[in-house]
């Protein structure tokens, strides 16, 4: 998300340029120093990851629908809330 110029990121990103592994970034302000680097695999040659369906694309996966865990008492309040 952010690699500044001298990132240890950017040199694990080259090696996956070498080996022909696809290569995402997220894309991040260009006044930021912090940015720098992952900003600059964007310009070079890495995939924007602009949303989830970005990494399922690049893998060649589809999302499947999974069943609700069994749950109770608190946890099952806290699922029900993030379900809505």
């Amino acid at each position: 998300v952010e690699a500044g110029e001298g990132s240890g990121a950017l040199i694990t990103a080259r090696h996956a340029f070498d080996l022909n592994r696809p290569v995402l970034c997220v894309p991040n302000a260009i006044d930021l120093p912090s940015s720098r680097g992952s900003n600059a695999l964007l310009k070079d040659s890495a995939e924007p990851l602009l949303s989830p369906d970005d990494v399922l694309h690049t893998l060649k996966l589809r999302a499947e629908p999974t069943a609700a865990p069994l749950l109770d008492g608190d946890a099952a309040t806290c699922w029900d809330g993030i379900q809505q």
